[in-house]
């Protein structure tokens, strides 16, 4: 599986409060928490700063400032072990006296045994002008995890003013280093061979590896060695998975001469899931480039995210390139597409060379976060939200004529996000709030508008994190809102069971069950199914689909035009389903009534005599549910109401019945499936699939 990534932006460091921003002159001193009174630096002296206009005057004394490693390592990996990284830290000051800057390293031998050494400057002098003062450096210890701290010594006497400050790792001219795979999936004990390419030959480099790929120095000491690349730049390493491993390992390889450096990973999967993914990996074929857009959902974490991950399954001959971009919204991923200038433009240069076969886009986490500033309204206008995505697809048509797949946008994991915005909120200050199910149930119903009307897939991985069992270990305690490993390898699950179901549908849910029973007519318009008492709504969800022949388009000429009702499915206070006249029609049973839950879409049916194939989604929500509507494997609508979710009953399926009538059916059933449980919108998809060729059969 190879690899196609835009060149590395090694000038990635620049600090602002808890964020990682991708400019090279991030403002330490004033910023937009400043003004309410939080502050990123810490102050040691003997008099009080003063706050200016713009930045701070200090006289004397120590001002520090320490560095979210966090958040650090997962927008850029390259951040942990900066070993040999030539770094720049940089104020840009006024005022009399002399002062010293520093920075220190945070030195770990494994698990929580740590150490830390200081770099210091010379003394620079101050001048009534402003200036930059710049101190450059290289931490050589190759246990080095992170620079962890930033400080500004004043000698005795001195008074400064700061205005700015920042801190970042220079783009040093070296080898390009690239690792073939670019990615492991792998199981304790496990043996990993890999091949390191360097695009200048016979190069010397140190190779650390660290047991873990969270904790930056691993769980025990690091190993280190070094190794030489051949006059073909190629160099082989070989390692074995230590079975004390928890989540996987972490190769570092820095060249000697640069200090450029490159990180390979290797994840440990479960043995279930590892065999599983392999399984899905046996039915996908043929040469394909993917081209993945997103937020930083898919920037961050690069080499053991979900597309690193899905590289490890892939065939040989199939490419990917990753063009997620941290903080994307809709509006950036159109603007770059259109050309327009937004933050990082440089990761879509050649976007289409070669052109990709598929493309894959997620987002929604940065469009649909409310912000305290504009009354809690969404950073993206919902009433926006269409028009972008029309924009997008058009543009990406046009210039790729690729296949385009939508991945639905995950909700936050609250508890997380309540910690962060929480205290803010108590104290006035600005904050967002990121994964609101109900903003993100919009969001995703848009989504699925777009694919309905522009003939586009979706994998629906909302729907997966909310059916699975522990939500809360599908993210990463910072925020809630990034994935953890386990989210990763979650929804890389999802996208290789979508690219094998393509060719070979498979459903394994023991809830599958085909209505193929004992019948029982009731009068001249109802089939009771005798078998079908057990089928409900529960926790899960219920999905029914149904292949359906009508005669007459659905009108019984016998009665007048309000009598042109067809319904297929109906479960006595739980729900019904089928078509008014020509539109697709639902309701569920909320313990009280019906009527406060109806949903009926245009339906396009074939002609009289043709089969069409019809599908409902039940899908349980906070305080509600969710109903979705299919027609010939394509969603055409989706509704989500609040109130009690139906309750488990005995009561039997019946064919061509309804509550309410008047409800009768003239045509051919030709098949009805249920399902315990809220199937994606691609399962569905898949299942028509899988039917039409049968009957081609």
């Amino acid at each position: 599986m190879k690899s196609s990534r835009s060149k590395s932006v090694f000038c990635i460091v620049s600090l602002f409060f808890c964020f990682t921003l991708f400019s090279r002159e991030a403002n330490l001193i004033n910023n937009s928490t400043f003004a309410y009174g939080m502050k990123c630096w810490k102050y040691i002296g003997s008099t009080p700063v003063e706050k200016l206009a713009r930045g701070i005057r200090i006289s004397g004394g120590t001002l520090m400032h320490y560095i979210d490693l966090g958040n650090l390592e997962h927008a850029q990996p390259d951040c942990a072990a900066p070993a040999g990284r030539q770094f720049r830290f940089r104020i840009r000051a006024k005022g009399k006296g002399k002062f010293r800057l520093g920075v220190r390293s945070r030195l770990m031998y494994g698990g929580n045994a740590l150490e830390f050494a200081e770099t210091e400057s010379g003394f620079f002098e101050l001048e009534k002008d402003l200036q930059n003062f710049d101190f450059e450096s290289v931490s050589a210890d190759p246990d080095t995890v992170f620079h962890d701290k930033l400080t500004v010594h004043l000698a005795e006497g001195t008074e400064m003013e700061i205005v700015s400050s920042s801190f970042f790792y220079l783009d040093v001219k070296g080898p390009e280093l690239v690792f073939e795979p670019s990615a492991a999936a792998v199981r304790p004990g496990d043996t990993v061979k890999v091949s390191l390419y360097s695009s200048e030959p016979e190069r010397k480099f140190t190779c650390s590896l660290y047991t873990g790929q969270f904790l930056p120095g691993g769980y025990f000491p690091a190993k280190h060695w070094e190794t030489t690349c051949g006059k073909d730049g190629r160099a082989e390493i070989t390692f074995t998975v230590p079975f004390e491993a928890p989540d996987g390992v972490r190769l570092s390889v820095r060249d000697l001469t640069s200090g450029v450096k490159a990180d390979f990973f290797a994840t440990i999967l479960p043995e279930k899931m590892l065999h599983r993914y392999r399984k899905y990996a046996e039915n996908i074929s043929g040469r394909q480039h993917f081209l993945f857009l997103g937020d930083s959902l898919s920037d961050y974490d690069r080499g053991r995210n979900y597309i690193s991950l899905l590289t490890c399954f892939l065939p040989p001959e199939y490419s990917v390139r990753n063009c997620g971009v941290g903080g994307d919204t809709l509006l950036r991923i159109r603007q770059r597409l259109n050309g327009e200038k937004t933050v990082r433009n440089e990761m879509y240069d050649q976007i289409f060379s070669p052109k990709p076969d598929t493309i894959f886009i997620l987002t929604g986490a940065n469009d649909s976060k409310l912000m305290s500033r504009n009354d809690y309204q969404t950073y993206v206008p919902e009433n926006e939200q269409i028009a972008l995505w029309d924009e997008i697809v058009a543009a990406l048509k046009k210039k790729s004529g690729a296949k385009i797949v939508l991945i639905t946008a995950p909700d936050s994991y609250m508890p997380y996000q309540k910690a962060l915005y929480m205290p803010l909120k108590a104290k006035k200050y600005n904050h967002s709030i990121f994964g609101i199910p109900e903003v993100h149930d919009r969001f995703n119903a848009r989504l699925r508008q777009i694919a309905g009307k522009h003939g586009l897939d979706v994998i629906d991985f909302a729907a997966a994190v909310r059916r699975h069992p522990d939500p809360q270990e599908l993210y990463v305690q910072d925020d809630g809102v990034h994935l953890s490993l386990k989210g990763h390898q979650l929804l890389c699950g999802e996208i290789l069971n979508y690219l094998a179901t393509g060719k070979m549908f498979q459903i394994t849910s023991a809830g599958e069950k085909s209505l193929t029973g004992e019948l029982s007519f009731r009068g001249n318009d109802r089939i009771r199914i005798l078998n079908s008492s057990d089928i409900n709504a529960d926790k899960n969800g219920l999905t029914v689909i149904t292949a359906v022949t009508p005669c007459d388009n659905g009108t019984d000429k016998r009665k007048d035009a309000s009598a042109a009702l067809d319904m297929y499915v109906f479960k006595d206070r739980q729900f019904f389903f089928g078509r008014y006249e020509n539109r697709l029609y639902a309701n569920f049973h909320d313990g009280v009534r019906y009527c406060g839950h109806t949903m009926s879409v245009p339906g396009n049916f074939p002609e009289s005599g043709r089969e069409s194939q019809a599908a409902v989604v039940f899908e349980p929500r906070s305080g509600g549910c969710a109903v979705k509507l299919f027609l010939n494997g394509v969603p055409v609508g989706e509704k989500i109401f609040s109130g009690k979710f139906p309750e488990s009953n005995r009561n039997f399926i019946e064919l061509g019945s309804g509550w309410g009538g008047p409800w009768h059916f003239r045509g051919e059933i030709n098949g009805v499936w249920t399902f315990s449980r809220a199937l994606s919108d691609v399962e569905i998809r898949c299942f028509f699939e899988q039917q039409n060729k049968r009957s081609e059969n």
